[in-house]
């Protein structure tokens, strides 16, 4: 579950951007950077975004958090 605090801190720090820096998600190791929309979060529509949890085991903080568009979301969740 998403804390709503928690959230909002890893959003601001994303500045409204992708954070993504994995290889083979077409931005290789640079920071996706794609732009999004908080309002679009979990829409399914252009700017859709996630709040990616990088340790389902830590703690519920924003550094715990990685916002990520939906692309880089789906490639993230199959391992790639």
């Amino acid at each position: 579950m998403y804390s709503s605090n928690s959230v909002k801190e890893a959003w601001k720090r994303a500045k409204g951007m992708c954070e993504c820096q994995r290889s083979g998600h077409r931005h290789d190791m640079a920071r996706c950077g794609r732009v999004l929309v908080w309002e679009n979060k979990g829409k399914g529509t252009q700017g859709e975004w996630v709040a990616h949890r990088v340790n389902r085991q830590g703690a519920d903080v924003s550094g715990n958090y990685e916002i990520l568009c939906s692309y880089c979301n789906k490639l993230a969740l199959f391992g790639r």
